[in-house]
């Protein structure tokens, strides 16, 4: 039987190797949601619409997101901006964004959603990453950026 003491020990011991990965998880998120976000204004900024499929699935997100609220008692709303492309993730917004997934070999934001949603989900479901897998994050939030700088300035 433990003692207090120990139990203490224990839950502080745990925290302090957990810490460091929690400081890169919070980095690992920045990218992701910054990655997400960038496609979005991309999006709004060309006026480039949603698919329907890319619609649906916004739709069903959002009456997901009313029965959680409905379930946990909450009236107010979560999310600064509620339109549907809020409620899309990478993949999705890559499509909306290049208006489908690539036929041919070139660089397409649908391959970097394809790439990128194993770690970005390991990520928001609390995971502990491997260095690999943070430095993969890390160059696909990059290429990410970079295909969007590419698309905007095909637009002008």
């Amino acid at each position: 039987e433990n003692s207090p003491k120990e139990v203490k020990d224990n839950v502080e011991l745990w925290l302090s190797r957990l810490r460091p990965d929690a400081e890169f998880n919070v980095s690992a998120y920045v990218d992701c949601f910054l990655s997400e976000n960038l496609v979005r204004s991309y999006i709004s900024e060309t006026g480039k619409g949603l698919t329907n499929p890319a619609a649906t699935e916004a739709k069903e997100w959002m009456q997901r997101e009313q029965d959680r609220k409905k379930e946990a008692s909450i009236s107010f709303d979560i999310r600064k901006k509620s339109d549907e492309l809020s409620y899309l993730g990478m993949d999705m917004l890559a499509i909306c964004a290049e208006g489908g997934k690539p036929s041919d070999g070139n660089p397409s934001l649908w391959k970097d959603a394809v790439s990128f949603r194993p770690v970005r989900n390991a990520v928001g479901h609390t995971g502990l990453l491997t260095q690999v897998a943070k430095n993969h994050l890390n160059v696909t939030f990059e290429n990410i950026r970079a295909r969007v700088k590419n698309l905007l300035a095909s637009t002008k």
